[in-house]
């Protein structure tokens, strides 16, 4: 969305600046997840294990699915 067409307030204006990414904008993917006594730590990590490494990142798609 053209900055012209953001909202007017401030604060909101400071919260979409403030996840700009140049080339994508505010986009973003997000997961939320809701319960009762989660263990942030242990889901962090288990999640943080199933990115991909820089150097993984930069094999592509093809390597990925294999």
């Amino acid at each position: 969305m053209p900055p012209e067409r953001w909202p007017q307030k401030p604060e909101s204006r400071a919260l979409i600046k403030e996840k700009w990414v140049e080339g994508v904008g505010d986009a973003r993917q997000e997961l939320v997840l809701i319960g009762m006594d989660m263990d942030e730590a242990a889901m962090r990590a288990r999640f943080d294990a199933c990115l991909l490494s820089d150097e993984e990142m930069a094999q592509g798609p093809k390597t990925w699915m294999s």
